[in-house]
């Protein structure tokens, strides 16, 4: 690669920094997915530089340039993929964030009802203690009746 040929990639290399550089970016994803447009617009530079290199018949250069495009397109890929990747795993966890909060609200809505179904409960437990202690003291005064009856007959 000649002195003019680095020059020229430099500065293409810089006005990019520059240009996609003018706004902060808000978010880790956004600030990944800026610099992999930074990326891809290099790896297009270099193609245009290599295609222009091989009309001009610099092999060796045009050598250079297939060998970084290589790398680059690569790296490229490997990065889209962990970004896929990452962003599955974030959706996924998102998912199951918005099922425990769902549950949450419906335990908190339910634990009134739960809790009036369960004095209602110990209301009917005691009701029926009762009935059956009355059944208890109706057949005991029914006997006692039937024993005092019996021993008036002779």
């Amino acid at each position: 690669m000649n002195l003019l040929d680095k020059l020229v990639l430099a500065l293409r290399s810089a006005v990019n920094d520059v240009v996609g550089e003018d706004v902060a970016p808000v978010t880790k994803e956004e600030q990944v997915l800026r610099t992999i447009d930074k990326a891809q617009a290099r790896l297009d530079a270099l193609r245009d530089d290599l295609a222009r290199a091989e009309k001009r018949g610099q092999d060796e250069l045009a050598e250079q340039l297939r060998k970084e495009i290589d790398g680059l397109q690569k790296t490229l890929d490997k990065t889209r993929k962990r970004l896929n990747q990452v962003q599955g795993r974030e959706a996924a966890v998102t998912s199951v964030e918005a099922v425990q909060q769902t549950k949450r609200a419906q335990r908190k809505e339910v634990a009134p009802a739960q809790q009036a179904l369960d004095k209602r409960e110990e209301e009917i437990a005691q009701r029926e203690d009762q009935a059956a202690a009355r059944d208890e003291v109706d057949l005991d005064s029914g006997r006692i009746a039937d024993i005092l009856s019996k021993k008036k007959e002779p």
